[in-house]
């Protein structure tokens, strides 16, 4: 089979393959890898990109036995020899004489690497030779890797070509192999695959992607490249198999009796995974003989310990292929007739066997739908009720009521670009509050708030006895939501408390309103009550939306406990790709700020292309100015111009909201940053401070923004006046980024002012608090002004460390590692110089004996020293050797000056040991 790949995840495998051959360049010999996996499940994908990035570009030998051919011996090690300019043995050729060869050929200075795919199609005499080859290796180093399907595998066998998986194994177990087994795709790659082939997927419909092709990469491509998302939620049995499996799968049938066929067929409708009685009973005839015939046909396989009575398709994707080779009129029979085996579940059966609208069928699959609901899954909820409302006859009485139930669930399950093909539809119904309440909330997508505003009070105005239960609370939920976007943090917090006084049955609305009144609170600068809040409350246990929990992390995100906020978010995204709805799409973007915060640009860059791509194929256009802003924060960290430049751009474009102006400005004020552009920093602040009003500083990074600009720009009463208003307003909350930056921008004004000395202890100060927060780039950024501080004091040694450090915290952020550079060049400071370059050898003897525990006297008497020439030793090479600062961890900065080379010109500066 093939792949159209476009290699995504397998973080982890990949780190297999890069560390054995990095423990084979580091030890020299033989070191072999088995990838095992079913057929198009992305083994050879894996291995070339694996390969593309090992240490020091080693030569690779690729060779596939597939490609080689089967009947002659030798067809693999003979495609491997003709790499090497040789021929293929002669048929009687001594395999192991042949070995000797090969292991002289595979010893190569820089070493070797060899990859035979669709190794369990291997020839005895290649495999034997091989491995006796291999094992000769031992003086450099020689990577072996062998891509094969399992011998535990029986989908191999459709092909029909002689193979046998167990020889790879064999080799693999002898030589106590690096193993991999390679499965499925998870959630989160399957999301990165679509992004990747240009058909970026919402959540939800990566999950339905999931359970239908299991993560196997070809079915996935195949789908993605053949529906749009909608079809994944909305399907109710199997989508087509690829070409090539759905031909290999009919020409294993073809290859059985018709009867035979016939009862694999059959089974299909019944999904992966069947009974032996229940397809007797669709049928009509014993299947005993014929279900035996497929397994043996490696069609299908025996459940484990089901003696028989259960069965399964190999694969998803077997059972596809056998699925789509049923006649239409066939497959409608078959099921109606398992529509009566009694199952909850065969209402899918008759479902996918009507023909038309049916309003008892109808309203068995709306009953479905609550059962879904009632048991915490809104998506298959979702999915049912809107089968329930196309089988609803259009003159039905009911059709109102599923329609509106319907779209909102879709709209709460995140399934935003199905529900929004029913506006028309909601706009051809008689006017009510609940109308005027689900069609304001599908506008809510669209950014006229205004509108939606309308929409929402008159549906509260005009509330009657035929609402249904919980309508007030959710429009209440929903106008608090608004007053997050729209900045009205004091409507946001009112609306969300008279939510939560009308107890609300629904948990999705109760956590939706205790999502909004914690966000509300924390942006007023009441993060610790909304905390407190929420710990007391019933809205995490009940967060079958996972709201709450969002809200949780985002305020822990403000608040500078960045541990607990990567906990919260990430553990909402991974319940989101288990399946629970994640109503709170932006949780993907604060987690890719939290990242970003913590110093991770490249976890920082993937999380928020993932939060994008969700936003954009969900069509939540007020969203689509905060993602891409955050988007562009690790992008412009790490220098990638014309990448953050267009986020930026497009996130201005898309600001509709109050908020997406707030982020807009935040985008060109971390441009301005990265770019140390001051001028255009103080644009991007004045910007800011026109929308954004809140009482939360940790809401974002930048703190005194104005002020910070106007010291650069040498404007420090201007920005002496905006830093006192800033301490002010926010100095009470004890943020400790907050007051980070604050020190940070003070000390600048009082560098600039011709005050170093006083400049010193505030930037130490900030430096405290930016790595008691855990923020390493801010770090780095305050250890460049402190830079500047140490060398107007004439600590030149001691601002060349800040100024390296600074170096060694902006590893991955480009843009700032240029910034250190230019400030080096300005202070003359040279650069890659070791920290202890200018001690001696005594010196550096003392400073080791000191890092062991040793007393002075004790140093004195190994170095034929006094005890107090021993201390002023230490004494001068703290504070003139090194100047180590008060800020500094002393012991860390000895062993940093004793562990990095010595430069010639520093050695034997020290006299040699004097008598006592």
């Amino acid at each position: 089979m093939t792949q159209r790949s476009d290699f995504v995840g397998r973080v982890a495998e990949t780190a297999i393959l890069r560390r054995s051959w990095q423990l084979a360049a580091r030890d020299g010999g033989t070191r072999l890898v088995a990838v095992h996996g079913p057929a198009g499940i992305g083994k050879t994908a894996l291995v070339r990109a694996a390969l593309a990035t090992v240490d020091g570009a080693p030569p690779v030998v690729r060779v596939s036995a597939d490609r080689a051919g089967f009947v002659p011996p030798w067809a693999v090690l003979g495609a491997i020899l003709r790499e090497f300019d040789g021929e293929a043995p002669a048929e009687t050729a001594d395999r192991y004489l042949v070995a000797m060869t090969v292991a002289g050929l595979f010893e190569r200075s820089g070493g070797l690497i060899v990859f035979v795919d669709d190794a369990h199609r291997i020839d005895v005499p290649s495999l034997t030779a091989l491995r006796h080859a291999t094992g000769r290796v031992t003086r450099h180093p020689l990577l072996v890797v062998l891509a094969y399907q399992a011998g535990t595998d029986p989908a191999w066998r459709l092909t029909g070509r002689d193979a046998d998986p167990d020889r790879p194994q064999e080799w693999a177990d002898a030589a106590g192999a690096d193993e991999i087994a390679l499965g499925g795709l998870t959630v989160e790659e399957l999301m990165h695959l679509a992004h990747a082939r240009k058909r970026p997927l919402p959540t939800a419909a990566a999950v339905r992607l999931h359970e239908i092709t299991g993560g196997h990469p070809v079915h996935a491509a195949h789908l993605l490249d053949r529906y749009d998302p909608a079809t994944f939620t909305a399907a109710i049995g199997p989508l087509d198999a690829p070409p090539d499996v759905t031909r290999a799968v009919a020409a294993g049938l073809a290859e059985l009796p018709p009867e035979v066929r016939d009862v694999i067929m059959t089974a299909a409708v019944l999904g992966r995974r069947f009974s032996a009685a229940d397809v007797r009973e669709l049928h009509g005839a014993d299947v005993r003989v014929a279900l035996a015939a497929g397994i043996e046909a490696g069609l299908l396989d025996e459940e484990p310990g089901s003696a028989g009575r259960r069965l399964r398709f190999v694969t998803t994707l077997v059972r596809d292929a056998a699925y789509a080779r049923l006649p239409a009129g066939r497959r409608g029979e078959l099921h109606r007739a398992a529509a009566r085996l009694g199952d909850r579940d065969t209402v899918w059966h008759r479902v996918a066997a009507s023909d038309g609208p049916d309003e008892t069928l109808a309203e068995a699959v709306a009953r479905v739908a609550k059962i879904a609901l009632r048991e915490g899954r809104p998506q298959r909820a979702a999915q049912f009720l809107t089968q329930a409302l196309e089988l609803t006859p259009r003159d039905s009485p009911h059709r109102a009521a599923r329609l509106l139930e319907a779209v909102e669930l879709l709209l709460v399950a995140g399934e935003i670009a199905t529900a929004v093909r029913y506006l028309d539809a909601l706009d051809e119904l008689p006017p009510s509050p609940w109308r005027a309440y689900v069609r304001s909330y599908l506008l809510m997508i669209s950014g006229d708030l205004a509108a939606v505003r309308t929409g929402f009070q008159s549906a509260l105005t005009e509330m009657d006895d035929q609402a249904p239960p919980d309508l007030e609370a959710r429009i209440c939920g929903q106008i608090a939501v608004l007053g997050i976007v729209e900045l009205r943090h004091d409507e946001t917090v009112s609306y969300a408390d008279r939510a939560l006084s009308l107890h609300p049955r629904d948990p999705s609305v109760l956590t939706f309103a205790w999502f909004a009144r914690s966000v509300g609170l924390a942006m007023t600068g009441r993060g610790a009550e909304a905390l407190a809040a929420l710990a007391s409350s019933t809205a995490l246990v009940r967060a079958s939306g996972l709201d709450a929990l969002v809200a949780r992390g985002m305020i822990h995100l403000w608040t500078d406990d960045l541990d607990a906020a990567r906990r919260d978010l990430t553990d909402a995204v991974q319940r989101a790709t288990r399946g629970e709805s994640l109503r709170i799409g932006q949780a993907l973007a604060y987690l890719a700020e939290t990242e970003f915060r913590r110093g991770d640009l490249d976890a920082a860059v993937h999380l928020a292309q993932w939060a994008a791509d969700d936003a954009e194929a969900n069509g939540r256009l007020w969203d689509f100015a905060l993602v891409r802003a955050l988007r562009a924060y690790p992008h412009a960290a790490r220098g990638d111009w014309g990448i953050a430049e267009e986020l930026v751009r497009s996130s201005g474009n898309a600001a509709v909201t109050r908020i997406g102006r707030a982020y807009f400005a935040g985008g060109l004020a971390a441009l301005a940053q990265a770019r140390d552009d001051p001028g255009a920093l103080l644009t991007a602040a004045d910007d800011l401070a026109a929308v954004l009003d809140v009482g939360e500083p940790g809401t974002h990074l930048y703190g005194p923004l104005r002020a910070d600009a106007l010291s650069r720009l040498g404007r420090l009463d201007e920005a002496t006046a905006e830093l006192a208003a800033f301490r002010a307003r926010y100095d009470h909350l004890h943020r400790t980024s907050a007051r980070m930056t604050a020190d940070r921008v003070a000390a600048q004004i009082a560098l600039e002012a011709g005050d170093p000395a006083g400049a010193r202890d505030l930037i130490f100060d900030a430096l405290r608090g930016a790595e008691r927060v855990g923020l390493p780039i801010e770090a780095g950024r305050i250890r460049l002004v402190a830079a500047r501080v140490l060398d107007a004091l004439g600590r030149r040694r001691a601002a060349e460390r800040f100024l390296n450090r600074a170096r060694h915290a902006f590893r991955g952020a480009g843009a700032y590692a240029a910034q250190a550079s230019a400030l080096a060049d300005t202070l003359g400071l040279p650069a890659g110089r070791p920290a202890g370059h200018g001690l001696g050898a005594h010196e550096r003897q003392a400073i080791r004996m000191h890092l062991d525990g040793a007393t002075h006297a004790a140093i004195g008497a190994a170095m034929h020293y006094k005890p107090k020439s021993i201390e002023n030793m230490m004494r001068a090479i703290r504070h003139v050797k090194l100047e180590i600062q008060p800020v500094e961890d002393e012991d860390a900065v000895l062993a940093d000056a004793i562990a990095e080379g010595v430069p010639a010109a520093d050695r034997g500066d020290v006299p040699g040991p004097r008598p006592r």
